[in-house]
């Protein structure tokens, strides 16, 4: 069995614990038609784990004798969601994972359509 805390993510992708549809309903926040809910175009959770980011550049640098040993390491632009954000994701990019008993689901950063950096703002009905 895989441990979260023993785990790591690789570029943009992100690790979110889906709602179930008891946490989708609050009184605040979006509220998205039955019709796409229900055709699961569109999923809601909270972010657990995030990847370092997208690599910037290219690390295939030539090494030349004048350059800094640092120059050749690898670069990441940091990603826009963060641990801990409401986010509203497109379940068909987006893989199930079991991780400590629990399902989670893996997807890069592009799945997200939407987040709320309150874990309370979004909701879907």
């Amino acid at each position: 069995m895989i441990a979260l805390k023993n785990m790591g993510l690789v570029g943009d992708r992100i690790l979110v614990r889906p709602e179930t549809r008891e946490e989708q309903k609050t009184e605040s926040g979006i509220i998205l038609p039955t019709s796409v809910v229900d055709d699961n175009d569109i999923s809601s959770g909270i972010v657990v784990m995030i990847g370092p980011g997208m690599v910037s550049g290219s690390n295939n640098k030539r090494s030349e004798d004048w350059m800094e040993e640092s120059s050749n390491k690898v670069e990441f632009i940091p990603l826009q969601i963060k641990i801990g954000y409401r986010v509203l994701f497109i379940p068909d990019c987006a893989y199930e994972v079991q991780v400590d008993g629990k399902t989670y689901m893996i997807m890069q950063q592009g799945a997200v359509i939407m987040y709320d950096k309150d874990p309370f703002g979004l909701s879907i009905k």
